[in-house]
């Protein structure tokens, strides 16, 4: 497997793209990795929101006047802390 790209992404993006991957394992036949599977199951028990709603958020902290890097924006939108003490 050749590594063609690094990038942080929230964990709503990184379940459907399991889920994704798990649907077409199963139309092949295959079965998902130990990893993908514990990948999986993680995403599943730790998003609080669906793709849609994560990309609106990520796309809102972006533009406020805050200086928050992308890798920051995808952790308070992995964790959705509730007051600015949680951050």
């Amino acid at each position: 497997m050749n590594i063609i790209a690094e990038k942080n992404i929230p964990l709503a993006e990184v379940r459907a793209i399991l889920r994704d991957k798990k649907k077409e394992y199963s139309k092949e036949g295959k079965e998902q990795l130990y990893e993908q599977k514990r990948a999986l199951d993680h995403a599943n028990r730790s998003t609080k929101l669906n793709l849609r709603d994560s990309r609106k958020l990520i796309e809102q902290l972006s533009q406020l006047e805050f200086k928050l890097n992308e890798d920051q924006i995808i952790k308070i939108c992995d964790l959705l802390p509730e007051t600015v003490d949680d951050i």
